[in-house]
């Protein structure tokens, strides 16, 4: 039987050398260290509260636990291979420095309410780091939509040509996207900024601990409802792993973009030599690996959301070790997120977006038929006809080769007598754009009200 296990005094034989390597988590675990020390601390300050612990015991503990975060972050600290978990560590270290009195820190508390805790802790300082590098990224995209303007593009539908707009647009859609989940993080921290330390195994603590002092300390708005509820749910960790799924699905749009984008065939933007690769064999080739690699990662950021709520499945109420499996997805969730915000950051800063070719965009693709049917409208002329007679201008258009844009007043009557001079100017991308004045619409004007928005909402 290993010395340093937290459990074992019931058991006769030691455990399975295979059966302890499966069980052992301290090498991932070992990233609880700093939130496992911060909630010993507060712990420890309730139990000297409650004169369940001597000042002076509680006074080398603390300066313990001190000695072991700082090792820890200095690199120093030495992990066993005997240590089962970062709590048994943790315990370890405390009797080899203090004796076995130490181990009164663990009186009232569970392995199963101290892993949830030191999670909470954990993916709430995760999220304010994320939330950080999104913000980061909204501001940018602010920054350069206001740039944009004054450039006209054509939105797409289906990835086909659709209607005029200035260029700012197609940037912002994906800021508004992102601010959501600014959004989902702050409503999620609401949720689920109850304290699981008190709940114990199941049933609860039964030392006179001022559990409402605890929470304070911890920065939690309220105690846990439920001790079961408390020590075995992992909701909080599944809508954690949503945000960061939906944030990727995000990037992985904007990615997207910018790889058809930079395309020869679009031509719409040119990337940052710090922000491409070459070929192997090519040389001429100037590749969007980055914004790939970003897609890419979406993937296994759905594998994350899906492992977890594939774990949590009918899975029994009181703790159960299933749960040791909630740490990787989130860990690599996190770690991947804070890797491909700030190269997407990076990429939409330095790409250098190529107006001219841009603005050829409006020439063609028949952008302004809806203007036509708009128009007709205006006239009297009842939606579904207007529909019809812009559809067989287009016939006609490409019949001759032309953009719509581009029939003279002669060919507009020859579809239908209801059409005066009038229509020529309203075959203007200027005036289509500027008459987009609705809320969140494509005109300059509401461009720059969505860019001051975006900006607030950063």
């Amino acid at each position: 039987m290993v010395d340093n296990q937290l459990w074992g005094g019931r058991f006769e034989n030691p455990l399975n050398p295979n059966a302890f390597a499966l069980g052992q988590s301290i090498y991932l675990d070992i990233r609880l260290l700093p939130f496992d020390i911060a909630q010993s601390r507060a712990y420890l300050q309730a139990l000297g509260d409650a004169n369940l612990v001597p000042r002076d015991l509680c006074i080398k503990i603390a300066e313990t636990l001190n000695e072991i975060e700082r090792e820890y972050f200095e690199g120093t600290l030495v992990i066993e291979d005997t240590d089962e978990d970062v709590h048994g560590l943790i315990e370890r270290i405390l009797v080899q420095r203090i004796g076995a009195e130490a181990t009164t820190i663990r009186m009232g508390r569970s392995r199963n309410d101290q892993v949830a805790t030191d999670l909470k802790l954990l993916l709430r300082n995760a999220a304010g780091d994320i939330q950080v590098n999104l913000t980061t990224l909204i501001r940018i995209i602010a920054q350069r939509s206001e740039d944009l303007v004054n450039v006209y593009a054509t939105s797409y539908t289906h990835t086909q040509r659709a209607q005029p707009i200035v260029f700012s647009q197609e940037l912002l859609k994906h800021g508004f996207a992102l601010s959501r989940n600014v959004d989902r993080f702050t409503d999620w921290h609401k949720r689920h900024n109850t304290l699981p330390l008190g709940a114990g195994a199941s049933a609860g603590n039964s030392l006179p601990i001022n559990f409402e002092a605890l929470a304070g300390a911890l920065n939690f708005d309220s105690l846990a409802f439920n001790s079961l509820d408390a020590t075995s749910s992992r909701d909080f960790v599944s809508e954690f792993l949503f945000i960061c799924a939906q944030i990727s699905i995000d990037v992985s749009r904007i990615s997207e973009e910018i790889i058809l984008w930079s395309t020869r065939e679009f031509g719409f933007v040119t990337l940052p030599d710090e922000f491409s690769t070459g070929s192997s064999l090519m040389p001429q080739k100037r590749n969007p690996d980055f914004a790939e690699l970003a897609r890419g990662k979406t993937g296994r950021m759905i594998g994350n959301l899906v492992n977890i709520l594939t774990l949590l499945k009918a899975l029994p109420f009181g703790y159960n070790r299933d749960l040791q499996e909630d740490k990787f997805p989130v860990f690599d969730a996190i770690d991947t997120l804070n890797l491909v915000l700030p190269v997407i950051s990076g990429m939409v800063r330095d790409i250098s977006f190529n107006r001219e070719t841009i603005e050829q965009s409006v020439n063609h693709g028949h952008i302004l038929a809806t203007d036509i049917a708009e128009w007709l409208v205006s006239q009297g002329i009842a939606f579904k006809e207007a529909h019809d007679i812009a559809g067989q201008l287009v016939v006609l258009a490409e019949s001759l080769s032309l953009d719509v844009s581009e029939l003279t007043f002669e060919q507009f009557k020859s579809v239908s007598k209801v059409f005066e001079p009038e229509i020529i100017e309203v075959m203007k991308v200027r005036r289509s754009i500027d008459n987009r004045t609705s809320p969140g619409a494509a005109s300059p004007q509401m461009v720059k009200e969505q860019i001051a928005r975006l900006r607030n909402l950063s």
